[in-house]
């Protein structure tokens, strides 16, 4: 397989023409002899959120309306022909949420026209908040008088009818559209359940009834809101579909499928994944989650240190009180400081991908270059895909300070958070390889008295603004929850998505 030239140009065009996130990622014909063919923009879950007392819909940074138009912008400036969203559109499912992400579309590409006269198509699929939004438990239904009432403002109470209006276009549970010559499929989350009832079963008899109409000598590209199963993110990714979807488009090498639903970053390269097929997970453009469960499957001791949002005190809601945790002292990530998405470029011979955050306006990680050609292998399949990018590593000579200071916990249910000695553990950014595979660290504080508590602690890196360097890190552990009457060290790994180990680095006996 030679991809080696690719994979050399890729890193260096991205360094250079993306610098400032504002110009086409590489001039036409840098990876390919031939011409660009197709360019699509990719983003999943926008979460636009009516305000019940308020009734403003998407004003509020969390649910920007803003922030979608500003994507959209760029997505148009880049040449697109054509958006997929994958699904979770309207945070609670009312028609009034949807109207917004219809204006901006409107605003920025007026007729499904760019400026430049070129039509730009619409790929969407409904997700489950679409659906079902305004029955989870952070939507005040008391606010209405009547279920009457409620239902004149809810997208499900005609969904066929509401979303042809909005966007002037034929509603079906599972459509296929024709763009430069590439088919794209989507599937909506129609009566979709979940677990056992999430089969997105329609794409079995569309494809049997489809597969002649469709061109295998040119990928296609499908969209639903949940991850097929077993696919990208690993086999304990949240939410996954049943595994129809994975069962029938294995028998398409040739098919593209990109699905949302759990807010993963993009910044994790498990968030691509080829088999039988290529399927990649789209990121939100709302908020972040972090896959603290599992690596590929392996089971991770406990959640990540920083993974969850904090939410301090006994005013918090109900909704959040799972959050709060009296062993950890590290504030959250803020999860909402992030919306991603993709910009996908396809050519004769390959397929390129633009990762980007569109609050920092920064580039996540190289470019996926996937070669077209099933003769030259699988080279996102996670096994592969991990050789090639290896395991990060701490700079060359990378101290460890350890510095004594004060904090409070995370609380738990009815308790307020509790001020407590803790410790800082300082150490550089592990990136010193330039291979952008950092996923998070591992820590393990060793006992010299092995009979002692023997603890383990990872804690996920800078998935927030990965485009961003930052030169160190530091770890907060309460000084309560480490062995006591014996002699203790950190000892610290960096980690990649895939579960790799760079060399680790220690303080000294404590």
């Amino acid at each position: 397989m030679n991809l080696s030239r690719r994979w050399f140009i890729g890193g260096a065009v991205s360094a250079l023409a993306f610098g400032g996130c504002r110009m086409f990622s590489a001039p036409v014909g840098k990876y390919s002899s031939g011409k660009r063919k197709l360019s699509f923009g990719v983003i999943s879950d926008v979460h636009i959120r009516y305000n019940s007392i308020t009734h403003k819909v998407g004003t509020d940074f969390n649910q920007s309306g803003e922030t979608l138009e500003k994507t959209l912008t760029w997505f148009r400036d880049q040449g697109v022909d054509a958006i997929v969203i994958a699904g979770d559109i309207a945070d609670y499912g009312i028609i009034a949420e949807l109207q917004v992400v219809a204006d901006a579309w409107n605003k920025v590409f007026p007729n499904n026209k760019a400026p430049d006269g070129r039509t730009v198509e619409k790929v969407f699929v409904a997700g489950n908040h679409d659906v079902e939004g305004f029955k989870y438990r952070s939507f005040d239904l008391s606010y209405w008088s009547s279920k009457e009432e409620l239902a004149k403002i809810l997208l499900v109470t005609d969904f066929k009818k509401n979303w042809e209006k909005i966007f002037n276009e034929e509603y079906n549970d599972i459509y296929k559209k024709e763009i430069n010559g590439y088919t794209f499929i989507g599937q909506h989350w129609g009566k979709q359940g979940w677990g056992k009832n999430c089969k997105f079963d329609l794409i079995k008899p569309f494809m049997e009834e489809n597969k002649s109409k469709i061109n295998t000598s040119l990928p296609f590209f499908y969209a639903q809101h949940p991850h097929p199963k077993n696919t990208c993110h690993g086999p304990n990714a949240w939410g996954a579909d049943t595994g129809i979807t994975t069962e029938v488009l294995s028998n398409f090498s040739n098919a593209v499928a990109f699905s949302g639903h759990s807010h993963y970053p993009l910044s994790d390269n498990d968030a691509i994944w080829q088999g039988g097929f290529t399927s990649i997970g789209t990121a939100s453009l709302r908020y972040l989650s972090i896959n603290d469960e599992s690596i590929l499957g392996v089971k991770v001791p406990g959640s990540f240190e920083n993974a969850k949002t904090v939410y301090n005190g006994v005013k918090s809601s109900e909704a959040f009180q799972y959050l709060a945790d009296e062993n950890k002292v590290m504030p959250g990530i803020d999860r909402y400081n992030v919306r991603q998405g993709m910009l996908v470029q396809v050519f004769d011979d390959c397929m390129t991908i633009v990762r980007r955050d569109f609050v920092h306006e920064t580039i996540i990680g190289e470019e996926w270059v996937m070669p077209l050609s099933t003769a030259e292998g699988k080279p996102f399949a996670f096994t592969e895909h991990a050789k090639r990018l290896k395991a990060p590593e701490f700079p060359k000579d990378a101290k460890v300070t350890v510095a004594k200071a004060r904090g409070k916990n995370r609380g738990k249910k009815g308790v307020a958070p509790v001020e407590k000695d803790i410790l800082a553990i300082d150490f550089p950014t592990a990136d010193a390889t330039g291979i952008n595979n950092l996923n998070h660290y591992e820590i393990s504080v060793e006992a010299k008295d092995s009979s002692k508590n023997q603890l383990r602690r990872m804690v996920a890196a800078n998935v927030v603004n990965p485009g961003k360097k930052v030169k160190e890190f530091t770890l907060k552990i309460a000084c309560d929850t480490l062995p006591k009457n014996t002699k203790y060290r950190f000892v610290i790994y960096p980690v990649s998505s895939f579960g790799q180990k760079g060399k680790s680095i220690a303080t000294d006996w404590i």
